[in-house]
């Protein structure tokens, strides 16, 4: 991919607002809101499930022709997106004790797109779905915020399926990450198209670097977690116009911020900030949430520990350090995948020593060097539940994902700095480096997650003049590269650069809302780390007298419900979704009903997921294990 300019334009680069190539689509009037609108009639098509219903989303991937028209891009996302963040497995429960069933009629209804500014650099894609038959008696309005870095359909699998169930209207934003990628002869439309011969101003790559790819969440250089908040209200506003723009009266709709994980930040963000009163209720699963440095204590039923809350990137850093030494652990040696292993464990066992040369661990301490790693996780904050997933961790180098994209992101660089010589680029079966071509650009909207490994992208080392090989070939599994990455962060921390202020400015206050919250999470997550999210927040929430409030922990759920599906996942861990639309039910009876909301607690987990149905949310569970503050 050879890409040649001066600088980056983010709109130019990663989402034109070109309108060709829907057939079906209604140009935008002068006063309307949107760009363009386009009917689903119910029957062939529609909006709950892109007309595949449960089945068809059960089963294998829309084909994707050459050229893909924008409904093949949004019915394939529809099914990617309800995959990647669902377990669809009727035997685990889904389709008949929760999600969408077989019997659930599609739904009718108009899409209204539209790309926004928030200011002269920042911009996110939203869209809003109005069904058919609009719930009159409780007129609503679901704002769904993507999850990680999904596109502007990244929560349709999740609560945007919920509000639609109940005649909500939905509105979702991207939150100004998305699946594009920068491309030497093309750019993406609004609805995910990609056009050759209408790129504007694409972005430089390192001299002599070859098959880098270009993240939109990683180097827009606007580092989009900063504005998360505000695209979250601004898409409220942009639905509630469009409404008012057909005929509603916005001021009679109840406006429900719900969504999962990044998209749960997101709307715990959007309420903190919300001076206008947009927003009626919060819903957020999982949320990436980082309260500056908040000390609080948890106690669990075999130790007392002292929890000082810290942002994802240095838990990310840290993390990408110690687990892949860590998965050598003999307390995981039954975990799911730790078998697979044993190809990589010479790899392992070298990030091992080379952890110890660098003063990291003891190589003349009792324990060994993988315990040294698992207790040092431990103390950092991670739950005992959660080290399960250190396996499947080091396999799938999600630390290393996730220290690229964020490092880069909050650093706003631009990709030509290949900071620590990483970045991304695809590789064959032979692990050898390949470039991307036009079929590739063209599914990205639909096939791609915004963030590695996708699509056959991995995090890869660059050295000027050779094709990129895997990181995970690097000496010690990837150490040195990922070292640099650690020392980034950690020289930003004592200079408190604009790296670190960049970072500072994603945090949350806990300050006191005058609306009800629910928080959920699962206590064997192993991404965004509950004891420095979503306990901390609720804590420092609760000690500025937020009595509206809730947290529900839910014991041995983990970060990706799709994972249940794989082998060994579902006997050691229980499920998020059903636990999520529970919570989502229980704030529309407090809305509608004022039924008021059961007390925070932990939902505990005696039996395997496929022993359905679980223990839900009730007045008789356990309670929390968050104690005062020191």
């Amino acid at each position: 991919m050879n890409i040649i300019a001066t600088r980056i334009w983010p709109l130019a680069v990663f989402g034109s607002l070109l309108l060709t190539g829907c057939q079906t689509t209604v140009e935008n009037k002068a006063a309307a809101p949107w760009q363009y609108q386009i009917a689903y009639n119910g029957v062939d098509d529609d909006l709950l499930t892109a007309g595949l219903g449960l089945e068809g989303l059960r089963s294998t991937p829309p084909q994707l022709p050459d050229n893909p028209s924008a409904k093949q891009l949004r019915r394939a996302s529809y099914h990617t997106q309800f995959k990647a963040l669902n377990d669809l497995n009727p035997a685990h429960g889904y389709g008949q004790s929760h999600g969408i069933s077989s019997s659930q009629k599609a739904i009718a209804g108009t899409e209204y797109w539209a790309q926004r500014q928030l200011n002269s650099t920042v911009s996110h894609t939203t869209l809003l779905q109005v069904p058919e038959q609009l719930n009159t008696d409780h007129p609503c309005l679901v704002v769904a915020p993507s999850s990680g870095s999904r596109n502007v359909l990244g929560a349709v699998g999740t609560t945007g399926a919920w509000a639609l169930s109940q005649g909500c209207a939905v509105v979702y934003t991207d939150k100004g990450t998305g699946t594009e990628i920068a491309t030497s002869q093309g750019s993406y439309q609004l609805n995910g198209l990609w056009q050759a011969d209408t790129i504007e101003g694409p972005v430089i790559l390192k001299s002599g670097v070859k098959n880098q790819v270009v993240f939109k969440h990683a180097y827009s250089q606007t580092n989009p977690e900063q504005w998360w908040g505000h695209m979250v209200l601004d898409s409220i506003e942009y639905a509630l116009a469009s409404l008012s723009r057909l005929g509603y009266s916005s001021n009679d709709f109840l406006v429900l911020a719900a969504s999962v994980s990044n998209g749960g930040g997101a709307v715990v963000k959007a309420a903190e900030l919300d001076t206008k009163q947009l927003i009626d209720a919060v819903v957020a699963a999982e949320p990436q949430l980082f309260v500056n440095e908040y000390e609080f204590i948890v106690n669990t039923s075999d130790h007392t520990a002292k929890i000082t809350s810290q942002p994802l990137i240095e838990l990310a850093n840290h993390a990408g350090m110690l687990q892949p030494c860590a998965s050598l652990s003999v307390e995981l040696k039954d975990a799911p995948f730790s078998s697979q292993l044993a190809v990589i464990k010479p790899m392992l066992e070298l990030r091992c020593q080379q952890l110890a040369e660098h003063g990291f661990l003891d190589s003349e301490n009792e324990l060994s060097l993988p315990e040294q790693a698992i207790d040092q996780l431990k103390t950092k904050g991670w739950t005992t539940s959660s080290m399960t997933l250190l396996p499947f961790n080091t396999l799938t180098q999600l630390w290393a994902s996730i220290n690229i994209t964020y490092t880069n992101s909050y650093l706003q660089s631009e990709a030509k700095e290949l900071i620590c010589d990483v970045g991304y680029s695809a590789f064959n079966a032979m692990a050898q480096s390949i470039e991307l071509g036009a079929h590739d650009w063209q599914n990205m909207f639909a096939l791609s997650s915004g963030i590695a490994p996708t699509l056959n992208i991995e995090p890869a080392y660059f050295e000027t003049g050779q094709l990129p090989s895997k990181l995970l070939f690097q000496p010690g599994y990837g150490f040195a590269p990922q070292h640099c990455l650690y020392q980034q962060w950690q020289q930003a921390k004592q200079s408190k650069n604009q790296y670190y202020q960049h970072v500072q400015s994603t945090s949350v206050t806990g300050k006191s809302l005058n609306i009800p919250m629910i928080i959920l999470h699962g206590t064997a997550d192993g991404i965004v780390s509950i004891n420095h999210s979503s306990r901390a927040y609720y804590h420092k929430a609760k000690q500025l007298g937020n009595h509206l409030l809730r947290l529900y922990e839910i014991e041995t759920a983990q970060h990706f419900d799709a994972l249940l599906s794989l082998p060994d996942f579902d006997k050691d861990f229980a499920a998020m979704h059903p636990h999520l639309e529970a919570a989502l039910d229980l704030m529309w009876l407090y809305l509608t009903k004022n039924e008021a909301l059961p007390a925070s607690q932990q939902v505990l987990r005696h039996s395997p997921i496929s022993e359905h149905p679980q223990r839900m949310i009730t007045t008789h569970n356990q309670q929390l294990i968050i104690k005062d503050r020191p």
